[in-house]
């Protein structure tokens, strides 16, 4: 059965960012601070707003995040060769997904590429301790 999806699906917004010149790492330390004092539902217990709690103690990233433009071939060979998750910040990701028989997610509007401060594409996301090691890698 052939899927038929409408255009918003097929070609979603992403965020068009330039090819990486020279190679950038940097770390990003994710994370959550309140703002306020926060109580619990039976008002006894409070979380502190200076307490701050790593999201990298709680959870871990167990394999690479790949980002990339589907609409650039050398960024496409780029991540063919390496492992990890596919993120598209642009192109069909149906098609993509048809094509290269594997699964494959968007990055909506840039959201995450914006949160993990990535400025230039490809990128690989893996983790360093409780740290993301953020690569923007030049691939020609």
């Amino acid at each position: 059965m052939n899927k038929t999806y409408p255009n918003t699906f097929k070609q979603p917004k992403g965020r068009k960012l330039p090819r990486a010149k020279t190679l950038r790492v940097f770390e990003l330390n994710p994370a959550i601070s309140l703002s306020d004092d926060m109580k619990a539902y039976d008002r006894k217990a409070t979380i502190s707003k200076d307490i701050s709690v790593y999201l990298l103690e709680a959870t871990s990233l167990r394999i690479a995040l790949l980002f990339f433009d589907a609409n650039d071939e050398e960024q496409m060979a780029w991540a063919k060769s390496e492992n990890g998750t596919w993120i598209l910040t642009n192109g069909n990701p149906f098609e993509v997904k048809s094509r290269e028989l594997r699964e494959v997610h968007f990055d909506k509007s840039g959201f995450l590429t914006k949160k993990l401060g990535i400025q230039s594409l490809p990128a690989k996301v893996t983790q360093v301790g409780k740290s993301l090691k953020i690569e923007e890698i030049p691939c020609f």
